[in-house]
């Protein structure tokens, strides 16, 4: 299994680091006005969005070369989690572009958005 890649400070991401968790739900609408809301999983997904400054140009080129290797949102991956240290087995990216901008010379910043599949 792939495992996002990390830093020279082997870190997985910096800070500020959002972190959320979410619930699929399916909603009903009936003829009379009333819903009724129903869990499509069990379980609640996380979703985490990591942003990576003040990058050089190795860290850049490795984070940028395991995000083709995956294919965009195509790919899994282990990540593990910089909040609680807890390793979710199969992730993704949400997105299948990747931006980086210049943050000075020699210097990159980007932005991932990392899901957990649950499915």
């Amino acid at each position: 299994m792939n495992e996002f890649p990390r830093l020279k400070s082997e870190a997985a991401a910096q800070y500020p680091l959002r972190r959320t968790v979410e619930f699929s739900i399916r909603t009903l609408r009936f003829l009379g006005g009333a819903e009724q809301r129903f869990r499509l999983r069990r379980a609640a997904g996380r979703r985490w969005v990591v942003r990576l400054d003040r990058l050089d140009e190795w860290e850049a080129a490795r984070v940028m070369e395991f995000f083709r290797a995956q294919l965009g949102r195509g790919g899994e991956f282990a990540f593990t989690d910089p909040i609680d240290g807890r390793r979710y087995e199969s992730c993704s990216f949400e997105h299948d572009e990747l931006r980086v901008t210049l943050d000075g010379e020699g210097r990159e910043a980007l932005t991932l958005v990392i899901k957990e599949n649950l499915d």
